[in-house]
């Protein structure tokens, strides 16, 4: 009988040493109990009381170990979410006095953010518009140059043409006497107090998706009455006229990613946006068409940051209702970052009372698709006249995630499943072209990348040798080697007679 209950004990024993080491736990629960059960007390004074209380307190403890295992274990380790069925139902019995979270609106936040970037658009436009005669000198002192090497630019001369045209003092002005800057900058005034009024107006009154994505559509009729269309087809007509015949090229190189930091619980998505100026001069950015809006709080739980970098110079921080920047001369290299932080960015995996519980991050692309930046260039040495010139810095349709950073040894479950690359003091997900295209990562889809992480204390190496473990539909493996482990010791024990 004793080799039998001896081979019974060394069964679990063999088992959790070669394939899973977390079944020591459930057989410590095991002999605990065990322990509890059995144990013939020494007839002492004060002895029975002290034991009686250690019994109960070994009996508890047991419990909550083996319990623990019961809801937690599985049977072999794989990969899975800690939001099994199993989990679930446990979570659902137990959840119903907690405290449900304030629920997300991430369509009409997106809604939100995006009627604020239509309008700083419109007013990056206006801004063009009023900037139009300083490009209209550039380029006519261009074309002067050109002519007078014996190449004309036709294509510059009817561009000038079309600004002339555009930019009449009066319609049908037989003079045909072009607006002076003192008449721009009063139109100018007159369009940013309208464009105000109506994006005050709109914000206040639309609070559905719906209405917000109809007062989109709707700002060209809200703005008609300036009639700025045709001011504003001339100058960019103009401007890209101007950039080929002075061969400007900027290549602005752009990488995107998403950090977690776990002590803040934020998740931040960057975009940086390399600039390289050449023989150009720059004397200022112009970052109006940049920033989502003159606000840097979006969203009640989101917060838009933006810097400028110069050369190896440290970057300095732009405020989003201030968004002219002025460069220091001879800036050869530009890099501009755009940071979208999300506060509160993690949440339960499963609501309920869990005895262990783990959170998600769920990762999406909250920043807008289409964004510019205006400079004011000069050719040269910068003796030139200056004039404004737009960088487009959109995100093309192939344009992918880099990657995704999270606490060192803390992942437990991604979805979808992704390399990830171990560091210190942070871990990065790779996600492939398809996972991370960033026009799929919307906020509130199905597309969104869902992060799950370990606790603190089970942040570590031997948390991640055992968290394939921690997530299962076999609960009762954990409760089988505690029993096994109960029964061994019971057939050891000796008998009465």
């Amino acid at each position: 009988m004793k080799i039998a209950a001896i081979l019974v004990l060394l069964f679990p024993l063999v088992v959790a040493v070669v394939a899973a080491p977390w079944i020591f736990l459930p057989v410590l629960a095991g002999l605990l109990t065990a322990w509890a059960l059995y144990l013939k007390p020494a007839k002492r004074p004060g002895f029975q009381k002290f034991l009686n209380a250690t019994r109960i307190t070994c009996v508890a403890l047991a419990v909550m170990i083996a319990g623990w295992f019961f809801l937690n274990t599985p049977w072999k380790a794989h990969p899975a979410s800690f939001a099994t069925p199993a989990n679930g139902l446990i979570a659902g019995l137990t959840a119903a006095q907690t405290t449900a979270a304030a629920t997300a609106q991430p369509d009409v936040d997106a809604a939100r953010i995006a009627l604020r970037a239509a309008f700083q658009r419109e007013r990056q436009k206006v801004q063009l518009i009023r900037e139009g005669l300083a490009l209209h000198a550039a380029a006519q002192a261009q074309y002067q140059t050109l002519s007078a090497r014996g190449g004309a630019d036709e294509a510059l001369a009817d561009a000038l043409k079309t600004f002339e045209a555009a930019f009449k003092a009066t319609p049908g002005d037989n003079a045909a006497r072009m607006m002076n800057s003192n008449e721009l900058d009063a139109l100018a005034t007159r369009a940013f107090s309208l464009i105000d009024k109506v994006e005050g107006d709109d914000l206040a009154r639309h609070t559905d998706r719906q209405t917000l994505v109809r007062a989109i559509n709707d700002i060209a009729s809200d703005l008609g009455a300036l009639q700025l269309n045709a001011m504003y087809i001339a100058v960019t007509v103009l401007q890209e006229r101007l950039k080929n015949s002075l061969k400007v090229q900027m290549a602005p190189q752009t990488v995107y990613w998403a950090s977690y930091d776990r002590d803040a619980d934020t998740l931040t998505a960057v975009q940086q946006t390399r600039m390289q100026l050449g023989s150009l001069t720059a004397t200022q950015v112009d970052l109006t068409g940049f920033v989502t809006s003159r606000q840097a709080r979006l969203a009640p739980d989101l917060i838009e940051q933006v810097s400028v970098q110069e050369d190896a110079s440290p970057p300095q921080d732009v405020p989003a209702d201030k968004p002219l920047y002025a460069l220091s001369r001879g800036v050869k290299e530009l890099v501009v970052t755009r940071r979208m932080v999300r506060q509160h960015a993690s949440r339960p995996v499963l609501e309920g009372r869990l005895p262990l519980q783990f959170v998600e991050v769920p990762v999406d692309w909250p920043l807008l698709t289409r964004s510019s930046i205006t400079f004011s260039l000069q050719e040269g040495d910068g003796a030139g006249p200056t004039w404004p010139y737009v960088q487009a810095i959109d995100v093309k349709d192939k344009e992918v995630l880099d990657h995704i950073s999270v606490p060192g040894n803390a992942l437990f479950f991604v979805d979808p499943p992704m390399p990830v690359s171990s560091g210190d003091p942070s871990d990065q997900l790779k996600p492939d072209a398809t996972q991370g295209n960033l026009h799929a990562l919307v906020p509130g889809s199905d597309h969104v990348i869902r992060v799950q992480l370990l606790p603190r204390y089970l942040s570590n190496k031997v948390g991640q040798d055992i968290k394939d473990y921690l997530a299962t539909e076999n609960m009762a493996a954990a409760l089988l080697w505690w029993l096994i482990t109960v029964v061994g010791i019971g057939l050891l024990k000796p008998s009465s007679s």
